[in-house]
């Protein structure tokens, strides 16, 4: 448990303000699946290499159990 608790604090220490950014605009606008998409989107487009494959991990596990949008996720 705590090198879970260890990996977690690791993850977020390494995340640039441009992925706190955009994970906090993907958590607002999932409700829209049209609109999560074009954030997503969006968020692959202007985040460095690094934060787009910290942003892919994020958001794989923050879809996992909203089927709608894990499709949304899976088609970008």
């Amino acid at each position: 448990m705590k090198y879970i608790n260890l990996l977690q604090n690791n993850f977020s220490v390494n995340m640039s303000n441009d992925l706190r950014y955009y994970k906090k605009i993907l958590q607002k606008v999932s409700f829209d699946l049209q609109l999560f998409r074009k954030e997503l989107i969006k968020a692959y487009y202007y985040l460095s290499t690094e934060d787009q494959i910290l942003l892919k991990k994020w958001v794989s596990e923050y879809v996992s159990n909203k089927s709608e949008l894990k499709v949304i996720f899976l088609s970008v």
